[in-house]
């Protein structure tokens, strides 16, 4: 009994863990085959985004919540160049907290 008890409280304890969006690459470009990547990051300790594109750093706004897509606009309009996120990143807020 006390080891299911356990189990219970160590599943209850992951579906209450939060993370916070830390970093997003974004491609700019019309094909996998060219274009150019950007990071955005958050440095945690400020509260800011700065966004690193080549040797240029500057700040940045805090980067909208990704967006769903929607399969009936891919079939009506032509691919633009794209400046979506390619990839993102998350951290366990925990880990913001125990470096307060």
């Amino acid at each position: 009994r006390r080891a299911a008890a356990a189990t219970r409280r160590r599943r209850g304890a992951r579906r209450r863990r939060r993370y916070d969006l830390v970093s997003t690459i974004l491609h700019r470009g019309e094909s996998a085959h060219g274009g150019h990547y950007v990071a955005r990051c958050l440095d945690w300790r400020r509260d800011e985004w700065f966004q690193f594109d080549d040797d240029a750093v500057s700040a940045t706004a805090t980067p909208a919540p990704p967006r769903r897509s929607d399969d009936a606009d891919k079939k009506t309009k032509k691919p633009n160049k794209s400046t979506e996120s390619y990839m993102l990143a998350y951290v366990r807020r925990e880990w913001f907290q125990a470096r307060g």
